[in-house]
C-alpha cells in the first residue's frame, strides 16, 4: 500500500535552509550586539512571499482559471532567485555595519549550501520499467508500453485520498485539453465499481481514468505517497516526479517541458 502524503525531499531541504538561516542569525546576535531574530524571520517571510509571487506571475495563465490556488503554497511552486533577491534587499534596508555583513554572508552561505545539496540529492532520471499494464473501468487492458514514442504523464491516486480528490477536477480538465501528451489518472488498489461511483458522484469524466489494482505502477515509480505525479519522456525516461498535490501551473509546466524538443 502507498502511505499517507509525504513531503518531498526538496521541500524538506528548503525548510531546513530557512531554519538554518534564522538559527545562525539568532545565535550570531551576540557578535554584533543586536538581536537579529526579528530581522531574520521577517527576511524569511518576505523571501517566501516574493518567491511565490514570482512563480505565480510567471505562470499566471495557469493560475487565472483558479486565482485562489496562488495561496496553496503546500503544492510547491516558487522562484528561488526572486526570493533570494527580496531577502537580500530586506537585509540591506533593515541592517547596517557588522549586522548587515553577518546577515548577508549567512544568506550567501546557506543559499549556496542549499543549491549544492539539492543537486546532490536530486534523483537521476530513470527509465519507466517495461511491461507495466493497467486497465480501463470496463476491464479492458492497457499496456503502458503502447505509449512509447510519445511523452505522457502518470498521476497515482485513490478515492480515499483527500489531496487526490482536491486535484482531480483540475487533472481531468488538463488531461482533456492536452490530448497530445496523455495524462493517465491511474487509481491505486481500488475496484471499478468504487471508482465509477466516485466519478459519477463528482461529475468527472472517466476518459483518462485507469485502474491499477495491485499497485504495480506505484511500485515501479517507487512512490511512497498519494498523490504522485510522474512525467515520462517520449523515450520512456521518468524525468520528474512530484509527490503530493500538484498545482495546475506545475502540471502544465511539466507538460510543456515534455513537449520541448531536446
Amino acid at each position: 500500500h502507498i502511505g499517507p502524503l509525504a513531503v518531498a525531499a526538496d521541500r524538506m531541504l528548503a525548510v531546513a535552509a530557512l531554519w538554518a538561516f534564522v538559527a545562525v542569525l539568532s545565535y550570531g546576535s551576540k557578535w554584533v550586539d543586536r538581536d537579529l531574530s526579528r530581522p531574520a524571520f521577517l527576511t524569511v517571510a518576505i523571501g517566501i512571499l516574493v518567491a511565490r509571487a514570482g512563480f505565480v506571475g510567471g505562470n499566471w495563465p495557469a493560475f487565472a482559471a483558479e486565482p485562489w490556488t496562488a495561496a496553496y503554497i503546500w503544492q510547491g511552486g516558487f522562484s528561488p532567485l526572486f526570493g533570494l533577491g527580496a531577502a537580500a534587499a530586506t537585509l540591506v534596508v533593515m541592517l547596517c555595519g557588522k549586522a548587515r555583513a553577518l546577515a548577508m554572508s549567512t544568506l550567501v552561505a546557506v543559499s549556496a549550501a542549499w543549491f549544492v545539496v539539492e543537486r546532490l540529492i536530486e534523483p537521476p532520471a530513470r527509465p519507466l520499467p517495461a511491461g507495466l499494464a493497467v486497465e480501463r473501468l470496463d476491464e479492458r487492458p492497457v499496456a503502458l508500453d503502447s505509449l512509447r514514442g510519445r511523452p505522457f504523464v502518470i498521476n497515482l491516486w485513490a478515492t480515499w485520498c483527500g489531496p487526490c480528490r482536491r486535484e482531480m477536477p483540475m487533472l481531468v480538465e488538463v488531461a482533456r485539453s492536452n490530448p497530445n501528451v496523455p495524462v493517465l489518472l491511474i487509481n491505486q488498489g481500488e475496484d471499478a465499481q468504487r471508482v465509477s461511483r466516485y466519478l459519477a458522484g463528482e461529475g468527472l469524466d472517466a476518459e483518462n481514468i485507469l485502474l491499477d489494482p495491485l499497485g504495480g505502477v506505484g511500485a515501479a515509480l517507487r512512490s511512497s505517497a498519494l498523490p504522485t505525479t510522474a512525467f515520462v519522456s517520449a523515450d520512456g525516461i521518468v524525468t520528474d516526479v512530484h509527490i503530493g498535490e500538484i498545482s495546475r501551473a506545475a502540471l502544465i509546466a511539466g507538460v510543456h517541458d515534455l513537449r520541448r524538443p531536446d
